[in-house]
């Protein structure tokens, strides 16, 4: 959070919706007594407090000795035990904190009805054979029960329901306990409820108009301390294969996306595609046309520039794209390195390549609903790409954003290089108006401009990605 925050002076919903990375998970122990439950459950607390995540642990003794006290062992009470120790674990796990719980909670019922509650639930069967337990028999309750002392204890006088289908299984008579609390470590990294890192959703490789190869940016992402990034070249996916390659051998989380292109009337608007499938027919299909279209507009633009005493050659042009995707940036840098232009932002004016400009060149004309729905139908999540930062120098107003969310828009890019502060509160205040997810990024392209990492979002923003992600493809 206090990378993103800063001390921009957020209002107390912002926050909210900002508050921790991590995202809350109830871990349920069930299992005999003195099957090895609290102690798993113990480890597992100390190595992910030393992790810096935050955790709370919850069982019997615990909490008897504070809210369940008036309860017995009977069926009823044990339910009701479990009732109150589940809506506990709820408000913890929805308030962002992995919460440990270690009953024997006996009943399929029961525990079927704490999932529901909770949500975020993975149940943990810790199976130990009744002969172990006995011979453990930490408490003593063994020893009473078949003194008679004890009338009800699972296992002897009665019943325990195994867990159908637990998420883990542990083995605490075969595996140590070390070894017991890693396995539910690695279930919880596996399945992304917990994560160290941050994103960077935004940038471009030498796919598009980036400086970087691929696998450079995936390296430099590394260097960053950034875990996830996203590989968002303008109107391609030429550089997708090589990034995803390049982050399984740095182990570096590379999502494949897209930035395409798009007229509003006469604003130029952008939409990032996220998790796209960069296969997608008409994907490829809309991709393979706007790079032909891109080049046949740099050879217009490039006999333009040479119409008006603008000495560069297209041959040029191609070399500095060093790919299929030429750009208006890849003319502005060979304008830049004939020293037509200091800075790149001189090359788009009026008097050359701006919009309007002498040597200006229309593009095809795709329209901010055809983008969105070109990344739905490739399975992706369309997100409206830096709002406050358009090429006209305006910004995208409420008004636009409600055309775009009836048309299928998901997400707004709330954090972005040059977004300011009244930019980000405008922003984030309408995610939360119209349910939007929150993403940011760079925009990098290769340059210290725009740093990469400059933006490093929490990762429970790609939780949410991913989910809308599980949500479209099961629709």
């Amino acid at each position: 959070m206090d990378h993103l925050k800063c001390n921009l002076g957020l209002t107390a919903e912002q926050e909210l919706a900002l508050s921790c990375d991590q995202e809350g998970v109830t871990v349920w122990f069930t299992g005999l007594s003195g099957a090895g439950k609290t102690t798993v459950a113990k480890t597992v607390e100390e190595i992910l407090k030393k992790e810096g995540f935050r955790v709370d642990r919850l069982d019997g003794d615990i909490v008897r000795m504070h809210f369940t006290h008036d309860l017995g062992f009977s069926r009823e009470d044990r339910d009701e035990n479990i009732r109150r120790n589940s809506y506990v674990a709820s408000l913890l796990t929805k308030n962002g904190v992995i919460t440990l719980c270690s009953f024997i909670s006996p009943y399929h019922k029961a525990r079927e009805e704490a999932r529901k509650l909770i949500g975020n639930f993975v149940e943990v069967y810790v199976n130990a054979p009744l002969d172990v337990c006995r011979a453990r028999d930490v408490k003593g309750l063994y020893a009473k029960a078949e003194s008679g002392e004890i009338s009800h204890l699972t296992g002897v006088t009665d019943p325990y329901e195994s867990p159908k289908n637990p998420e883990i299984e542990l083995h605490t008579h075969r595996e140590t306990v070390e070894e017991s609390a890693l396995k539910v470590i690695s279930y919880l990294k596996k399945n992304d409820y917990i994560r160290s890192g941050y994103a960077d959703l935004h940038m471009h490789t030498t796919a598009s108009d980036g400086t970087s190869e691929p696998s450079l940016v995936v390296k430099n992402a590394k260097a960053a301390g950034l875990s996830t990034i996203a590989i968002t070249d303008h109107d391609t996916v030429n550089g997708l294969e090589d990034a995803k390659r390049t982050g399984t051998e740095l182990n570096i989380e590379v999502i494949p996306g897209i930035e395409l292109s798009s007229l509003d009337g006469e604003k130029e608007v952008h939409i990032l595609g996220y998790f796209i499938d960069p296969y997608n027919p008409q994907l490829v299909d809309l991709t393979e046309m706007l790079e032909k279209d891109r080049r046949n507009r740099a050879v217009v633009m490039v006999k333009k520039l040479n119409d008006i005493g603008v000495d560069i050659s297209i041959d040029r042009v191609k070399e500095l794209a060093g790919g299929d995707v030429i750009g208006r940036p890849h003319v502005a840098r060979a304008m830049q390195e004939k020293g037509i232009v200091r800075e790149l932002k001189e090359a788009f004016s009026p008097l050359y390549i701006g919009r309007g400009g002498k040597a200006y060149v229309e593009r095809h004309k795709l329209t901010p609903k055809e983008a969105i729905n070109i990344i739905k139908e490739a399975g992706g999540i369309p997100v409206l790409a830096h709002p406050g930062y358009l090429s006209d120098g305006t910004s995208v107003l409420e008004e636009a954003l409600q055309k775009y969310v009836a048309w299928g828009l998901q997400g707004i890019e709330v954090f972005y290089s040059f977004h300011n502060l009244s930019q980000i509160n405008n922003y984030l205040d309408i995610a939360l108006k119209y349910n939007l997810l929150i993403t940011g990024g760079s925009d990098n392209h290769g340059n210290e401009e725009r740093a990469l990492g400059s933006v490093r979002l929490p990762y429970k923003y790609i939780r949410a990605l991913k989910k809308a992600k599980g949500e479209t493809m099961h629709q």
